[in-house]
């Protein structure tokens, strides 16, 4: 993609070692700048406190515990960072709702390449222009 990255840093977490490279070319190929990737939660969170990023994607069951546990964790270490949580499936509806409710949004994992980076870029678009830590 060839617009500016400028303002769009993400960081990407997830256990799975060959899900976690994928998920970072999807966001890189969306227009994000990925500034740190993680296979645990408290990682995730320490990175998200150093870089700073416009947005953290998250699998839901990612160790010691699951995401849901590391969402206020996430949220303290930087606002207004966006959170989007994924799933490989499997979750069941008051699940994917809970997730939904407590963040700015789920990525099914099963979808195909196509849809998450379409909605990946459409998350960017809504930050563009946008510099971290403003409304």
């Amino acid at each position: 993609m060839e617009e500016s990255t400028q303002g769009a840093k993400m960081v990407v977490a997830d256990d799975n070692e060959h899900i976690l490279p994928l998920l970072v070319r999807m966001a890189e190929h969306a227009g994000f700048e990925v500034v740190g990737t993680a296979q645990t939660w408290p990682a995730a969170v320490e990175l998200v406190k150093t870089m700073k990023p416009d947005m953290v994607v998250c699998d839901v069951n990612i160790p010691p515990t699951t995401a849901i546990d590391a969402i206020e964790h996430f949220r303290e270490a930087s606002e207004p960072t966006l959170i989007v949580l994924t799933s490989a499936g499997g979750l069941n509806v008051q699940a994917v709702r809970d997730a939904r409710s407590t963040t700015d949004g789920y990525i099914d994992k099963t979808d195909s390449v196509e849809t998450i980076v379409n909605c990946l870029a459409a998350w960017r678009q809504t930050m563009t222009g946008r510099q971290h830590g403003t409304p």
